[in-house]
């Protein structure tokens, strides 16, 4: 077992140092007797050979052979993933194999061996996942991991902090210049009131003050400190929505005629109707597809309340951002709704897993920083801590989405059975945490073994139901390549402004600049063909191989990828004439 195999990984590596041969026999010969008494039993740390206690066995082992200093020495001077990595190679039994790989994965995610804290977390849900039992996992941590090479304050302290941050390179007009590039993008837009407390307002104030930088009022002379001028400083405090009122409408035949495209994959215009729902087309799209599918009803749920909800949850977009703002919340509700049209997986979901799937798709971006999770790890952000660096920002949507949940008047959810509650809450975090692009090459391989079975005129397994919301979601939020080419290009244009303030950012705070964020050499038409063939295209091939209704989407992908590959041609020449 797991055990089993660091102990005697630790053995090994420390034989393979010494030098005398007797003593290595000797010692060999005496782990090997403990090995055999104890295979019936292997987690027993009563089970002895010699008289001696298997528990920290290296150690015993060692000792006894007269070794103390030797293996003192080793435990200062080799960490336990060189040496599981050294063993890795030359074992041949499938599930040692296993168990080394699962220890190494462990124990390479802490730049220190034995940071006991750091690493138990990770031990634990690994656990749950293979099913250990009770008895074992604390038989593990406490034997396993607490003979690990012990490490000191200064080492424990380091764990928990990121690497520091590098001082840009830039020269002060630069960084002048371009700290007020990263302010202007944190600008609400539309006219919109700036929120102090959305997560992207706080993660550049941050930045600001890592710099020390400040802006000088042009009106009064007067330096600000270290936030940015015009940007408010984040507030602790929690504001209340109570009887939101709903959108105001600019032209109700055109936004008519829109809401009639709702279940349509190419015809509906999620841009016209951002501007004739006033920059609010969250609460309007949501409140009509509830209303069409008498969730309302059927879920008991107050319009009221639902309009308080879903305002709410707009709310947290950034308006500022051009990409991740509520019109991208109310394109990936549309759009899944589409897909479960057109694939008539809608005819098999229960009213309570409808409900979980358009909440989903709604909450799904909230309070979007406009960067990447790569970039909130590598600055040790609050959140990257929180949420110890997996899927930080679907996570953190997630836990927008709840927390507007307790806000008077906004839990759509209230009237619903605990059970109905229990299931409604599974099916959106896992739904979300789908929309991690991590996790695409996982969710592609299972859909692809889906795929292979899968029967249409058969009906659908729960679970079956549940993974192709995932990937329902999933593709929705990556659909943009297979739309029309007019909202396409306005999509790509949009992603590639958000990748260029986190470029802004990287520069700022002297990290490489990620290679599609940089404002200065990155290319549109190649991020886009790239992104169409590691990602839209594999995903949608299988969602036209099993629902033939959705080949309008593989159509439209294709000829947007020719006509990014047009474009990239068109620039290569221009700049090879020039």
């Amino acid at each position: 077992g797991l055990f089993w195999s660091v102990e005697f990984v630790v053995l090994y590596h420390f034989l393979e140092n010494m030098e005398h041969k007797k003593g290595k026999d000797s010692v060999f010969s005496s782990f090997k007797k403990k090995l055999r008494k104890s295979k019936d039993d292997q987690y027993d740390s009563g089970e002895s050979g010699n008289g001696h206690t298997f528990g920290p066995s290296v150690q015993l082992v060692v000792a006894e052979e007269g070794n103390t200093e030797m293996i003192n020495a080793w435990n200062q001077k080799f960490r336990a993933v060189k040496a599981c990595k050294g063993f890795l190679a030359r074992c041949k039994r499938p599930e040692d194999k296993e168990e080394l790989e699962f220890v190494i994965k462990i124990l390479s995610e802490s730049q220190y061996v034995g940071a006991r804290l750091s690493q138990q977390t990770s031990l634990t849900n690994e656990f749950s996942r293979r099913g250990t039992t009770q008895d074992v996992q604390e038989y593990i941590l406490k034997n396993m991991i607490g003979n690990l090479q012990p490490i000191s304050s200064e080492d424990e302290e380091a764990v928990q902090k990121p690497p520091p941050l590098k001082k840009s390179t830039m020269s002060q007009p630069e960084l002048r210049a371009k700290m007020k590039q990263i302010e202007k993008s944190v600008t609400p837009q539309n006219n919109q009131a700036q929120n102090p407390n959305d997560l992207k307002t706080k993660l550049v104030c941050d930045v600001m003050s890592m710099q020390k930088f400040s802006l000088i009022d042009e009106e009064t002379g007067e330096e600000e400190g270290s936030s940015p001028r015009r940007l408010k400083q984040p507030v602790k405090q929690q504001v209340e929505v109570v009887n939101a009122s709903y959108p105001v409408i600019l032209d109700e035949d055109k936004l008519k005629a829109q809401l009639a495209f709702v279940n349509e994959w190419d015809k509906f215009d999620v841009f016209e109707v951002a501007r004739l729902c006033s920059s609010r087309p969250l609460v309007v799209v949501a409140l009509h597809l509830f209303k069409n599918y008498r969730l309302l009803e059927k879920c008991n749920i107050q319009e009221q309340v639902a309009i308080n909800f879903f305002t709410a949850i707009e709310n947290t977009y950034p308006s500022s951002n051009p990409y991740h703002c509520s019109t991208h919340g109310t394109d990936v509700l549309q759009t899944l709704n589409a897909l479960l049209v057109q694939s008539k997986l809608i005819d098999s979901l229960l009213p309570i897993q409808l409900l979980a799937a358009f909440v989903s798709a709604a909450v799904h971006d909230s309070d979007h920083p406009a960067v990447s999770n790569n970039f909130l790890i590598q600055i040790g952000h609050d959140i990257a801590i929180t949420y110890n660096d997996i899927s930080v920002l679907e996570n953190h949507h997630l836990a927008t989405f709840f927390r507007i949940l307790k806000i008077p008047g906004c839990n759509i959810f209230q009237n619903l059975s605990i059970k109905q509650n229990r299931e409604v809450r599974k099916i959106i975090i896992q739904m979300v945490l789908a929309t991690d692009i991590a996790k695409h090459v996982e969710m592609l391989d299972d859909f692809n073994s889906y795929a292979e079975v899968f029967e249409p005129n058969k009906p659908i397994a729960a679970e079956s139901k549940l993974l192709l919301l995932r990937l329902g979601l999933h593709f929705a939020d990556v659909s943009n390549p297979a739309k029309p080419v007019t909202m396409c290009k306005e999509w790509a244009n949009r992603i590639m402004e958000e990748f260029f303030f986190q470029g802004d950012l990287e520069e700022s705070l002297g990290l490489p600049v990620s290679k599609e964020c940089d404002r200065n050499n990155a290319v549109k038409e190649n991020v886009q063909i790239g992104f169409i063939d590691f990602i839209v295209r594999p995903l949608l091939q299988v969602w036209a191989r099993i629902f033939p209704g959705l080949s309008i989407g593989m159509t439209l992908m294709e000829s947007n990828c020719q006509h990014w590959r047009d474009c990239l041609a068109e620039r290569t020449k221009k700049i090879a004439n020039e």
